[in-house]
């Protein structure tokens, strides 16, 4: 009987695609090896579902703040997304619990949706989570907002007769069946306390895109390559356009930034074959990275694991995100990368950090750490270990 595995990805609207780009790299997978692959997801994230051609099963779209702040925290993050929203929380777990129905799972797959976990309690379907130790219980910045929001959780909770919670955390992967780190124990050692993690070195959508490659890109790029993504935060592309063209423009570097689907971005893709530097919406990293040399990013988990992966250092610009921070924090740690405060987005540190990490320590332990990287399985190990779940 063909195993079927529901997809449920972050539903977080504010732009950033990184949840719904690695479960589709995991989903490839595990069609590759004959699993009935669906999403449990609504708004425009759904066209990534379906034109990697599964199918998505509508759900409710959360109204993100729309402010920038800071995110101190899991619980923080979530607020922001308008995942704590009462009436939101009810909606989705009616749709979920509908698609579940509709779809009947073997295993639910889940990344930071809180409500998964419900949805697998009454149901009773083995539920799989992404695990990382920033959105942990424990992880210091969350230990002060223990029972923020618990009473809205709890209250469903109550109502379908599953043990209350004590930190709205604890729904994102500690009650999974299985949970699995796309990280790595060096990167992530205090996620190695939590029982039964696996580590699969990342979660990846490893196969290049052909149809999202634009026509002037080859004629236009040279080495050396800067690739620019900073996702949804402190810098936004009001900021960082002009600041950009104002670093790079008449050097020798070649820079492409991707703005992703940032809710404040009023450019869309602009070329001159004449121009070092180009914006571009939307290109997947995997088309491009190989040809980089040095990358500059807000400190998300997706686009640290493809440089660490290519062995291609960076700048780091996580602003004030718990998480961002964490990743940021590690990578230069282990002499991977140069962790800047927001503060130093300008041209002169910029190219003098860009200056230094392309020739120096971080470009050689960049290359040596990627080595080591691609000993694990990764996506691979993720699907064999959904596909052992019962």
């Amino acid at each position: 009987m063909t195993k079927r595995i529901l997809i449920m990805p972050s539903p977080v609207s504010s732009g950033s695609v990184g949840s719904i780009t690695k479960t589709v790299g995991l989903a490839k997978l595990l069609k590759s090896m004959g699993v009935d692959v669906r999403f449990a997801i609504g708004g425009r994230l759904a066209q990534f579902v379906r034109a990697a051609g599964f199918i998505d099963i509508d759900c409710p779209v959360p109204i993100f703040s729309g402010e920038v702040r800071a995110i101190g925290n899991v619980i923080d993050f979530l607020s922001w997304a308008g995942l704590m929203e009462p009436e939101y929380i009810t909606h989705t777990l009616e749709h979920e619990l509908a698609a579940i129905r509709q779809f009947k799972p073997d295993v639910i797959f889940a990344h930071s949706r809180p409500t998964a976990a419900i949805a697998a309690a009454i149901t009773q379907t083995p539920l799989a989570s992404i695990a990382s130790w920033p959105t942990h219980p424990a992880f210091e910045a969350n230990r002060s907002h223990e029972r923020q929001y618990c009473d809205t959780y709890n209250a469903i909770l109550a109502n379908n007769r599953i043990q209350p919670v004590e930190h709205v955390a604890e729904l994102l992967f500690l009650r999974s069946n299985l949970k699995i780190s796309p990280s790595l124990p060096e990167l992530e050692p205090e996620l190695s306390v939590v029982s039964e993690i696996h580590y699969t070195g990342y979660m990846l959508d490893l196969q290049k895109e052909p149809n999202w490659m634009p026509t002037w890109f080859e004629p236009w790029v040279k080495s050396p390559l800067i690739i620019v993504y900073l996702s949804v935060g402190a810098l936004n592309p009001r900021i960082y356009y002009d600041i950009l063209h104002d670093t790079f423009s008449g050097t020798e570097f070649k820079v492409l930034c991707a703005s992703g689907f940032h809710y404040e971005s009023k450019h869309r893709d602009h070329f001159d074959l004449n121009d070092n530097v180009q914006f571009i919406e939307y290109l997947p990293m995997q088309n491009v990275i190989e040809r980089a040399s040095a990358v500059i990013f807000h400190g998300g988990q997706d686009t640290m694991l493809t440089t660490l992966m290519h062995g291609v250092p960076t700048i780091t610009f996580p602003g004030q995100h718990f998480e961002r921070l964490y990743n940021a924090t590690q990578l230069e740690r282990l002499g991977l990368s140069r962790l800047l405060p927001i503060h130093s987005f300008r041209r002169s540190q910029i190219r003098r950090t860009l200056n230094d990490i392309i020739d120096g320590e971080e470009h050689r332990k960049s290359q040596e750490f990627a080595r080591r990287f691609r000993l694990y399985e990764g996506t691979l190990h993720a699907a064999k270990l959904l596909t052992q779940l019962t």
